[in-house]
Parts: C-alpha cells; sequence; structure tokens
C-alpha cells in the first residue's frame, strides 16, 4: 500500500512539473510601463520582447526592489533599474540582464519618462 502511494505522489509531482513547463511564459505585442505613477501605454519595443523571450531566466526571485513595472494583458514584471534585473513574482523567477542590456533597456526608459533618477527616492 505504502508503495502504491509513494509512486502515486511521484507521478502527480511529475503531472504538475511537467503542466508547469507547458505554461507560456513568452511575451508579445503592446505593454504598458509604470514608473513613479506615470503610464506609458501600448508601447512596442522589439529589445524588451527580444531580452524577455530569448534570455535565461533563474528560478526564484531576487531580493531586489523595483522601480518599473511592465504588464503584458493579464501579466505584470517588475523591474530594477539599478540591478538591471527584471522580476515575475507569479512564476517566481528573475532575469538579470548583462550591462550592455541593462545600459539599453535603461536608455530606453529615460527616452520614455526623461532622464529621471530613481535613486532620489
Amino acid at each position: 500500500m505504502k508503495k502504491k502511494l509513494i509512486i502515486g505522489s511521484v507521478l502527480i509531482l511529475l503531472l504538475s512539473l511537467v503542466l508547469h513547463s507547458c505554461k507560456d511564459l513568452s511575451y508579445s505585442g503592446a505593454m504598458s510601463i509604470n514608473y513613479n505613477n506615470i503610464s506609458v501605454v501600448d508601447y512596442e519595443s522589439a529589445l524588451i520582447l527580444d531580452l524577455l523571450n530569448n534570455s535565461q531566466w533563474t528560478n526564484g526571485i531576487t531580493n531586489c526592489g523595483h522601480d518599473y513595472t511592465f504588464t503584458f494583458d493579464d501579466r505584470s514584471l517588475r523591474y530594477h533599474s539599478d540591478c538591471g534585473t527584471f522580476i515575475d513574482i507569479e512564476n517566481n523567477r528573475a532575469l538579470a540582464l548583462t550591462e550592455s542590456d541593462k545600459t539599453n533597456v535603461n536608455a530606453l526608459l529615460a527616452k520614455l519618462f526623461g532622464d529621471i533618477d530613481p535613486s532620489w527616492e
């Protein structure tokens, strides 16, 4: 009986892992970006979509704050411009950008929101 219970538990665990891995975690189309209660809506950026969809995410979330929120349909990501890290709370994962990618994303955000220094808060 114990053997059947263990096998059943393992099968349920494997099934939940497979179903979770089948979840579409890609991003597409227009996004809204919020910074200090200022929003840019229906913005499209090939740079950001490419980074989000083609970079290596790590499991677990970082201990970084965030100064930007990116919203895609009903999903949102947080971004910390000092760390250069996107944080996906819902899926418990993070994406740390290279220094070059961080510079490019921050330059794009500075164009959208003005050259605001987030450290003043």
